[in-house]
């Protein structure tokens, strides 16, 4: 029904823990949007605020370009074909253990296998980001 796409639309739309996939309208929630809200989950307890903030699914999903870079035939072919999909303003380029690191201010070795940990789960591909086995054994 379309009143129950728009409800859905709306719970998604502002979702921090939301996956780039999820934001572009892709109807499944997959292991991989799971492990992507778990980066999110995993940076927000290091940071003490979430990672990723938009006011709307444009907004949010600008926030998530501007860390783990614009959608391209290199990182994530597949984001044209879903139908939120927009071509975005501005061309950014993947620096997840940048961004962290110069928000924790390099605070150590624990920090930076979190980095790491988050960076591998944080990729704008889904098949590209690490699986829960391979978070485990990090």
């Amino acid at each position: 029904k379309k009143d129950d796409r728009k409800k859905d639309d709306e719970d998604v739309s502002a979702n921090p823990y939301a996956a780039p996939e999820i934001l572009l309208g892709s109807p499944k929630f997959t292991m991989e949007s799971d492990i992507w809200a778990l980066g999110c989950l995993l940076a927000q307890l290091l940071l003490s605020k979430p990672l990723f903030v938009g006011k709307d699914r444009v907004s949010l999903l600008t926030a998530q370009y501007k860390i783990v870079g614009t959608p391209s035939k290199k990182n994530f072919l597949e984001a044209a074909k879903f139908p939120y999909y927009f071509k975005p303003a501005k061309m950014y380029k993947r620096g997840v253990d940048r961004a962290l690191g110069h928000m924790l201010k390099n605070q150590g070795e624990t920090h930076t296998k979190a980095i790491n940990l988050i960076a591998s789960m944080l990729h704008l591909d889904p098949s590209q980001r690490c699986t829960a086995a391979e978070a485990l054994g990090h």
